[in-house]
């Protein structure tokens, strides 16, 4: 009787380009789609297949802030974090990344395409956080978050 699964492993470890590394975190939505461009054209080649958007693409780029201080983050009516719409202009009117989001392809494997919407299992909860992080709120306030990131299709599976 065969006791493990024999592990299968990518010809290559998963190739991206995050925009943290070039730009700390003060990238806008033109030089990140610039250094997306440049990826798709000279690295995509050489397996390179992600873009990242990482790291307070929701706060504010004005005097005084910086990666550590607080009160420049653009929050809506609900407590959610949304794009800065001085770094982020397509973010305007509620759209978040969804303009940045379309100028990228889903995820293709084999004849399916996969997107944000595709990645978690609805009906089992996070296994190492079962009830959120605030009970029932916090649950709900992730569940808002999960729902508004898919909505911009931004994808959170890599």
């Amino acid at each position: 009787m065969k006791l493990y699964v024999e592990a299968q492993y990518a010809s290559s470890p998963p190739r991206g380009w995050n925009s943290y590394d070039s730009f700390s975190w003060t990238i806008s939505e033109k030089e990140f789609l610039d250094s997306a461009q440049f990826i798709s054209d000279r690295l995509l080649s050489s397996g390179y297949e992600y873009v990242v958007v990482d790291y307070l693409w929701y706060r504010r780029k004005v005097e005084g802030a910086d990666a550590d201080s607080s009160g420049f983050d653009v929050i809506d009516e609900w407590g959610r974090m949304v794009p800065d719409p001085d770094r982020w202009p397509s973010s305007v009117n509620g759209n978040g990344f969804t303009e940045v989001a379309n100028k990228g392809e889903a995820f293709e494997e084999g004849r399916k395409k996969w997107t944000a919407q595709d990645i978690g299992i609805k009906e089992r909860p996070c296994s190492w956080m079962p009830h959120g992080f605030m009970a029932r709120a916090g649950a709900a306030f992730l569940r808002s978050l999960y729902t508004q990131y898919a909505e911009w299709g931004v994808d959170l599976g890599n």
